[in-house]
């Protein structure tokens, strides 16, 4: 019964993630996590286990930490970046996206312990409108989702020394949309891809634990259909998706009260590996990026039990920017991040509903001519997050 409605619960999942706009949280490349949850503390719990959603994303030796569960977790996300050229355009992209996340776990083969689920990659979505009359006569688009499914299998090496092994099969789409002195360039291609994500969690004493959660270098490979100033075309885009690890600790001061401190490298630089080709114009070939780096994302969060089935969770992070100055465009900015999110577990009985809620500070990019001739400007954004998730013990 538990797994036919987590097979339901994908078939959900899949159907509204490729039939809308998708979005990861945060401006940046990489979502800094995929459920309410976690997002509570910032995304800061590789050595705190949650729930089956939140061990997938971060860090799979947690699975034998966790009970026999089943999570949904759903995100609504106020994203609203701005682009103001200094020739006068002046648009705001006014987005809603939906990101969901589900996961399940079981120890039915103990010692072996097994887990499957589905998340969001990473996403982002633009869509700055035409406005002719400073001289941009069509709209700016660009919408990514990638999606992934979780088989995993963790292992106890011994009571306090567990490792999570997980492959990560994959399905992404790409539209892409922009005005050009050449006439409109719309692109759409769809296809599979793969990567994995490895992890290590350890309790040296009773009040500390550390985890570490390594995901490998993937690719997405994608194929479909272009269009070039009405005339059609065959695309392909070989989608990088970045190696990172993330390492963490989490401190029991007492039985209430838990804090995390978190560290998240990701090799961003890949991005300029990823190439769009076209077969007919191939001068229109072009990289993603140009001119990336590769980031570390710092945290941490407090978790506090306010009384028993009542559970507090407030969270920080920050990264800074990856894509240069001479590559940012409206159909794919970057700003610096500030996270302050913040949620409440209550629990009764077998059921655990989490509620939680988030503002984001970015600083906005000042782009000259002699950086970047074609898309100088400012570039800024406006985001806030809110979300649910339910977790049912089974």
């Amino acid at each position: 019964m538990a797994i036919r409605c987590i097979l339901y619960a994908i078939l959900l999942i899949i159907s509204s993630v490729f039939g809308q706009s998708s979005s990861g949280w945060s401006s940046q490349l990489t979502p800094p996590t995929i459920d309410p949850q976690a997002a509570s503390l910032a995304g800061n719990v590789v050595a705190l286990p949650l729930n089956p959603s939140s061990a997938f994303f971060h860090n799979p030796a947690q699975l034998p930490l966790l009970p026999n569960a089943l999570s949904l977790g759903l995100f609504a996300i106020r994203f609203q970046p701005r682009y103001q050229s200094p020739l006068g355009y002046d648009q705001t992209s006014r987005e809603l996206p939906i990101v969901p996340s589900v996961g399940y776990v079981t120890n039915r083969w103990a010692p072996l312990h097994v887990g499957i689920g589905i998340f969001g990659t990473l996403g982002f979505n633009f869509n700055y409108p035409a406005d002719p009359a400073h001289g941009v006569p069509n709209n700016f688009y660009t919408d990514l989702a990638i999606l992934s499914l979780t088989p995993t299998l963790a292992y106890s090496l011994a009571p306090n020394l567990h490792i999570g092994v997980e492959l990560n099969p994959s399905y992404g789409r790409l539209r892409f949309k922009t005005p050009s002195p050449i006439g409109r360039i719309d692109v759409d291609v769809r296809g599979p891809g793969v990567f994995g994500t490895v992890g290590l969690f350890y309790t040296p004493t009773a009040k500390l634990s550390v985890g570490i959660g390594y995901k490998t270098p993937g690719a997405i490979w994608m194929f479909g259909n272009a269009r070039v100033a009405g005339a059609g075309d065959n695309a392909t885009v070989n989608f990088q998706l970045p190696q990172s690890v993330e390492w963490g600790v989490a401190y029991h001061f007492t039985e209430r009260l838990t804090f995390v401190a978190q560290a998240r490298w990701t090799e961003l630089s890949v991005f300029e590996e990823t190439q769009l080709k076209f077969e007919e114009r191939t001068f229109l070939n072009r990289t993603a990026v140009q001119d990336a780096r590769d980031c570390f994302r710092l945290g941490g969060g407090v978790q506090y039990i306010l009384f028993p089935g009542v559970t507090l969770h407030v969270g920080f992070s920050w990264e800074r920017w990856a894509i240069a100055a001479s590559s940012l465009a409206p159909t794919l900015s970057d700003n610096t991040d500030f996270l302050f999110p913040f949620g409440v577990t209550i629990e009764r009985g077998r059921w655990q509903v989490h509620l939680m809620g988030g503002l984001t500070h970015t600083e906005s990019r000042e782009v000259s001519p002699e950086q970047n001739p074609f898309f100088a400007g400012r570039y800024s954004l406006d985001e806030s997050v809110f979300g649910v998730e339910i977790i049912r013990r089974l």
